[in-house]
């Protein structure tokens, strides 16, 4: 049985999600050194677009992301950080749900 509970973190209203194992909250400026590191390993760029695998850049990635925190990419719709609930240190990834291109009205997921 799935227990979720979910509240509001901040004034963009983009909601945190909790397991019993799984913190899903919003992504920080204090997250993106564990974002950079984990999108730097080509194992886990393969299975992302061509143009993000072949042409990453640690500097400009790591700048974007940091742009991004401050986006409001609409009420429920934003970027969240994995972490384990027992450990917060334990960065396990990271999710997205956003108008496509910032712009919509289509939405990724990813």
């Amino acid at each position: 049985m799935l227990c979720l509970a979910t509240r509001y973190s901040n004034s963009i209203m983009v909601p945190m999600l909790e397991t019993p194992r799984l913190c899903m909250r919003p992504r920080t400026a204090a997250d993106v050194d564990d974002c950079v590191a984990m999108d730097s390993d080509i194992d886990v760029r393969r299975l992302i677009t061509p143009e993000f695998r072949d042409n990453f850049d640690v500097t400009r990635y790591r700048n974007s992301l940091r742009e991004r925190v401050a986006v409001d990419p609409g009420q429920g719709l934003g970027w969240w950080t994995l972490r384990s609930r027992t450990n917060d240190k334990m960065f396990l990834g990271m999710a997205l749900l956003i108008p496509l291109a910032l712009e919509g009205p289509e939405i990724e997921i990813g």
